[in-house]
């Protein structure tokens, strides 16, 4: 595989020529993968549509912003594409999700590509010259490190010392003023706050909450993500500069007694702007909960339409807007991107549990990054094929009714699917509907299980847009990462 970037000089030249290089003496057909309604995942029917119309290429072009070649049809096409062209070079272009300084790259196999290949989807290997765009981004946002067990005593000495030196402010307490919060106020290098959290009668303690591209990079962007190439001992060195920043004090912070308390793993997806990410946001917050989660909401309205927050035990997903999200604050993304930002906030016990690193303490606090970064497609989608149990496009309300009525012949499946995505529709979430339906039609776990199939088999997910969305129509959630 070769991997160029679009951004160096001669770069065209260079595609082209490596493009060349793998070319066969047969015709060419090209095989355009993905959807136009998801910007990221929008580089194949764009590239199929530019080459069919603007381009008038005399060879064929399967996959454009009209037709679009997704998970679900991929191996028909392909399959099709052989028999009609059985003597023709199959080229197959699709987009990837990679770090921040991938972006802008493509990669050139020879030998064609295994779409989904990280994401464990298990979709067939396509094509035989393989052109993929990085035009996709996953990293980590904030990680936080804890000093626990520490007396209120204790801490207010360190409280009164970084007052002395207006290092302190107050950030929130009780009525009762024995719970108070803390943040420190031209400490540490950007990128770093330290938090006092001084209780009484319980032991309080201190919190390190870090964002590791700012403090790699010397600067805030807010839609900016680390990924551990950038610098694989970023935590190192956050431990050094917190031991040393005390040196001259009476009190010392030991880097020893912190412990890797919560890691933020985060994926930013570039959608379409004519997309309003207040409908997308409603899709998860209408998707399966277990009845141990805690949905988060907001007192402001805009605030809640804006975001998603379910809380497991140990875990927190958060799906938000993130231009709305940094707007608030007097800021903006860069470009007027449109972004869908999620995040998979773990605490110890549960990155720990995935890592199957039960109780070992041998492994560093960077080793733990990375390997969180390796695996993290594998983790969130434990959380995303939950909230969304099946496959197909999310459509609007009467668009899905009229597939379900076009495509289900028999007469009392089509009364169950038609029942079920009412009562969908109708609900917070999808256990609401499964509830129903149980009870209208006395089924149980197996019979609701084999009706969420139907719905796969006719491509229509249960979990749609409003009537009067602007939305036609839009891939999986599942499918997204």
């Amino acid at each position: 595989m070769t991997e160029l970037s679009i951004y160096n000089l001669n770069a065209v030249q260079r595609l082209a020529t490596e493009i060349a290089s793998c070319r066969d003496r047969r015709p060419p057909v090209y095989m355009c993968i993905g959807t136009d309604k998801v910007f990221s995942d929008s580089l194949g029917p764009r590239v199929g549509s530019l080459l069919n119309e603007q381009m008038a290429t005399p060879d064929f072009v399967y996959g454009m912003v009209a037709a679009n070649i997704t998970a679900e049809n991929l191996a028909a096409c392909h399959d099709l594409i052989r028999r009609l062209h059985p003597d023709s070079q199959i080229i197959v272009i699709d987009a990837a999700v990679g770090t921040e300084d991938q972006i802008g790259s493509v990669q050139i196999s020879d030998g064609g590509i295994t779409p989904g290949a990280a994401t464990n989807k298990n979709l067939p290997q396509v094509g035989d010259l393989g052109i993929v765009g990085i035009v996709a981004e996953r990293g980590i946002h904030t990680v936080e490190l804890y000093w626990q067990g520490l007396s209120f005593a204790a801490l207010q000495m360190i409280v009164d010392d970084l007052y002395d030196q207006k290092q302190i402010y107050l950030r929130k307490k009780n009525h009762l003023n024995t719970s108070r919060v803390y943040d420190t106020a031209n400490v540490f290098p950007d990128g770093i706050i330290m938090r006092i959290e001084q209780r009484y009668p319980e032991p309080g303690g201190i919190r390190f909450i870090i964002n590791p591209y700012t403090l790699s990079s010397g600067k805030y962007v807010p839609e900016e993500l680390y990924y551990p190439t950038m610098d694989p001992s970023i935590m190192e060195h956050v431990l050094n500069v917190i031991k040393n920043t005390f040196n001259d004090r009476e009190w010392k912070i030991d880097p020893q007694k912190l412990t890797l308390s919560r890691v933020d793993l985060t994926w930013n997806f570039y959608l379409s702007n004519e997309i309003d990410l207040t409908e997308i946001i409603r899709l998860f917050k209408h998707g399966q909960r277990k009845k141990t989660t805690k949905l988060d909401t907001f007192q402001d309205k805009n605030k809640d339409q804006h975001s998603f927050r379910m809380r497991f035990s140990d875990t927190t997903l958060t799906v938000y807007d993130k231009d709305f999200q940094v707007t608030q604050k007097g800021l903006r993304v860069g470009d007027n991107a449109n972004i869908l930002r999620v995040e998979l906030s773990m605490q110890r016990r549960a990155y720990m549990r995935s890592l199957e690193l039960k109780d070992r303490t041998d492994i560093s606090m960077d080793e733990v990054l990375y390997r969180l970064y390796q695996k993290n497609y594998h983790l969130i989608h434990h959380y995303i094929d939950f909230l969304c149990p099946c496959t197909g496009k999310h459509l609007p309300y009467q668009k899905a009714v009229k597939e379900i009525e076009n495509q289900v012949n028999q007469p009392d499946i089509r009364e169950k699917m038609l029942y079920f995505l009412e009562k969908a529709s109708r609900s917070n979430n999808l256990c609401h509907a499964v509830e129903k339906t149980k009870e209208q039609y006395h089924l149980g776990r197996k019979g609701i299980d084999r009706l969420l199939k139907r719905f796969d088999e006719v491509d229509v997910n249960p979990i749609t847009f409003q009537k009067d969305s602007k939305i036609e129509k839009f891939l999986c959630l599942r499918d997204m990462f």
